[in-house]
């Protein structure tokens, strides 16, 4: 690609300095023959300026940078992948247990994850969802707390708790419910 781009800056020049239209006519076929363009786009090519135009991404520049984004994601993947409203609500929670495991945050990037709103996480974390696998429902919360709940046993909490159905049928526990019995 390199190799095509730098052949066509040396025809551009040399058909910026052409004397004549039958010289540029076959500057003009010579290319066509070797990169396959049509006519129009090679006459296009030719007269171009310099380097592609890159376009400047338009609106205000990002407030938060990768470093937020780690650490969003790190957060989002140990919470059992919350969306971004529930996220914003658990963060005050996770980050003492996050600077635990990784290390003490700094405090810019403190205040940054405090003051982030639940409709930035979620843009945020759009791409790392694209990529995660989907997310699996658990069937209830004790049976994450309770070994007992996997092997078929009925854990006491387990009837105190109310189910209610997910939008997939998946079973989901109302954890509130859950400290009833405490």
């Amino acid at each position: 690609m390199e190799s095509k781009r730098e052949y066509q800056q040396k025809m551009r020049w040399r058909y910026a300095r052409a004397q004549g239209r039958c010289y540029k006519s076959r500057l003009i076929e010579e290319l066509i023959a070797l990169c396959g363009y049509s006519r129009k786009h090679a006459i296009k090519v030719l007269k171009r300026r310099g380097a592609p135009r890159v376009l400047k991404k338009s609106g205000p520049k990002g407030i938060y940078q990768e470093e937020v984004r780690l650490v969003l994601k790190r957060i989002w993947f140990a919470s059992d992948q919350l969306c971004g409203k529930r996220l914003k609500a658990a963060l005050p929670a996770w980050l003492p247990h996050y600077e635990k495991e990784y290390g003490a945050l700094c405090e810019p990037l403190k205040e940054k994850l405090q003051a982030i709103s639940a409709a930035s996480i979620d843009r945020l974390l759009a791409p790392v969802r694209a990529k995660a696998r989907p997310r699996v429902f658990k069937s209830s919360l004790v049976a994450l707390l309770c070994p007992a709940q996997r092997t078929g046993a009925v854990h006491p909490l387990a009837a105190v708790s109310q189910e209610r159905q997910c939008a997939r049928g998946a079973k989901e526990l109302d954890p509130c419910a859950l400290s009833v019995g405490l």
